[in-house]
């Protein structure tokens, strides 16, 4: 057990959630417990991972994971190692949790500089589902996505949360397709409170440094398009971050485009036609439900919006 690499999960320890600290011991190597020396607590070791109260080897569940990540069909992989389907689906699903939460935890406000939001659909069984995904083009970071049944206001509502959950308030580039729900948006969630001193609510107030362009490649007539403009800010500020993030180009969503790409390249269920549509096996799955937006928000309470989980 690396006893280094945990820390105590008791809200009431004063060490709580520290890492490295020296105040985790063994409690039993036998079913491998941990005590705190500052609370007095125990607990055990996997609590919090995703193979806690498993009693599977962890070799054979993380050889699972990586091969259904890689594409292997879930069917394959039940006549190989011998295990019922829903055995498989429940270490899917606490992997997903595990990673989900990992990714929140590892939320903070970063300086995006510029950010790319594109969807695409892929094809489950008796449906369509959407997926909106957002990534920062310097860094090249995938901020999350986002999945719903339909492609409506709810979709974009949501990653630009993402979004807004992952930036701070600096220089900022948000570029999309010809969508144009993410303008309406964009201009009402990158939004902050304006406190004049008056009486009643405070006035939302836009970022000054938030700069929104477009990319229409096709009209509603299918025919090509290729405007490229800027809807919000400076175009000055936003030459200035192309520069920074990309080097040399113009307004583009070529970053995100190739992200979905490589998505659909190496995860089957994302392919446009395949023989495995994505599925899931568990009754209280709902389509709306299947989201990845952070459950955070450095919003207060009086101005904070409405989003789906």
């Amino acid at each position: 057990m690396n006893l280094q690499a945990i820390f105590c999960p008791n809200p009431g320890c004063l060490d709580k959630y520290e890492v490295g600290k020296g105040n985790i011991i063994s409690h039993g190597r036998k079913r491998q417990r941990c005590k705190c020396t500052c609370c007095g607590k125990t607990f055990a070791y996997r609590r919090g991972a995703p193979f806690y109260g498993l009693r599977s080897e962890v070799n054979e569940i993380i050889c699972v994971v990586t091969l259904v990540a890689y594409g292997c069909p879930i069917p394959a992989i039940v006549a190989a190692f011998e295990r019922d389907e829903r055995t498989i689906g429940e270490w899917l699903q606490r992997a997903g949790d595990h990673a989900e939460l990992f990714h929140h935890q590892q939320m903070r406000p970063l300086d995006l500089q510029q950010v790319q939001v594109d969807e695409l659909w892929l094809r489950m069984q008796q449906q369509v589902m959407w997926v909106a995904m957002a990534v920062a083009v310097g860094s090249r970071l995938w901020l999350g996505a986002v999945c719903r049944p339909k492609r409506d206001k709810k979709l974009a509502e949501q990653i630009l949360t993402c979004v807004y959950n992952w930036a701070k308030p600096v220089a900022l580039v948000i570029a999309f397709d010809g969508w144009n729900v993410y303008f309406d948006l964009c201009l009402k969630i990158f939004s902050e409170p304006f406190y004049s001193g008056r009486k009643g609510r405070p006035a939302m107030k836009i970022w000054e440094q938030l700069t929104l362009v477009q990319v229409v490649k096709h009209t509603r007539a299918n025919t090509w398009a290729g405007i490229r403009q800027v809807l919000w800010g400076s175009c000055t500020r936003f030459q200035r971050l192309i520069e920074r993030t990309q080097g040399a180009g113009g307004i583009n969503t070529a970053y995100i485009e190739r992200l979905n790409a490589t998505f659909r390249g190496h995860l089957s269920i994302l392919v446009r036609r395949s023989r495995c549509p994505a599925c899931c096996a568990r009754r209280e799955f709902v389509p709306p439900a299947c989201s990845f937006t952070p459950v955070r928000s450095r919003r207060s309470s009086a101005v904070s919006r409405p989003r789906d989980h």
